[in-house]
């Protein structure tokens, strides 16, 4: 079988898989794109037939992985890459991402015996947007303490609270006494509440300049973390051939500054590096 014979058969295979499993002609869907270019790996390599068969069940392994439990629309379509991911996260919309599916589909990926560009760049671009997402979605829905951004607030949360405590912890100590003794709580008594409230109340005010930097400066290493995670991820982005080395290194650099990467990353990113080191 020639080389023009075996590209149209793999054309054929990823269009009549798309019909089947979404029934719509899509040939320039991701799926569709998926399976041709593992089919064409398979016959180039005169892989067994097993190893086709169980082509369209490793993309749809992929497909199920970035759907979400709640796959109510299958689309053949189903990564794309997202231009602007942190706003995406700070509107809530960030895919549901299936992380220990993800990394199965990538061991399984790594265990066969066909590989395509496609297929490397797509599984690349979701286990770095599945951490960037991951983290994203902490800090600007969750309990992170940059949540929305806000240090002002949160400090004074934070001082507010701790003034209602102590004054709690001084009521509750007072009515001690009373019972203790079994009398109202003299008036030096109350003053010396009242003096340790204001003098507590006074250190407070004087530390608050130092928990406004030390929060700034964890919402700084914070965003810096963001800025780089979403620079490893913006980098997919390219309409000609990505080094996996410049890919590695920059995600091993920001590895460095704390950010924990799926490790099938690395594998993955290993593995096209040992065969061409582009995709």
């Amino acid at each position: 079988m020639t080389s023009t014979e075996e590209h149209r058969l793999a054309h054929v295979r990823g269009e009549d898989a798309t019909r089947k499993r979404f029934g719509v002609c899509s040939p320039n869907s991701l799926y569709a794109r998926c399976v041709a270019a593992l089919a064409l790996s398979a016959a180039e390599m005169k892989a067994e037939n097993y190893i086709l068969d169980s082509i369209e069940e490793f993309v749809d392994d992929v497909r199920s992985a970035v759907s979400g439990y709640a796959d109510t629309k299958p689309d053949p379509n189903f990564w794309v890459h997202a231009d602007r991911p942190l706003d995406i996260a700070k509107a809530g919309k960030a895919p549901e991402i299936i992380r220990a599916d993800l990394e199965r589909v990538v061991d399984n990926y790594l265990k066969l015996p066909v590989r395509s560009t496609v297929v490397d760049r797509t599984l690349v671009d979701i286990l770095i947007a599945a951490e960037l997402y991951a983290f994203a979605q902490e800090v600007y829905g969750g309990w992170h303490p940059i949540s929305r951004i806000r240090v002002a607030p949160r400090l004074l949360g934070l001082f507010v609270r701790g003034r209602l405590a102590l004054g709690i912890l001084l009521c509750v100590a007072l009515v001690i006494w009373g019972v203790w003794t079994g009398s109202a709580p003299t008036q030096d008594v109350w003053t010396f509440a009242l003096a340790y409230f204001a003098a507590d109340t006074c250190l407070a005010v004087c530390l608050l300049p130092f928990g406004w930097r030390g929060l700034r400066r964890q919402n700084a290493l914070t965003q810096q973390l963001l800025d780089k995670m979403e620079g490893v991820y913006l980098d997919m982005k390219s309409d000609g051939p990505i080094s996996a080395r410049r890919v590695l290194e920059r995600v091993r650099n920001a590895a460095d500054a704390g950010v924990g990467w799926p490790s099938p990353l690395f594998a993955l990113l290993d593995d096209i590096i040992a065969r061409e080191g582009r995709f």
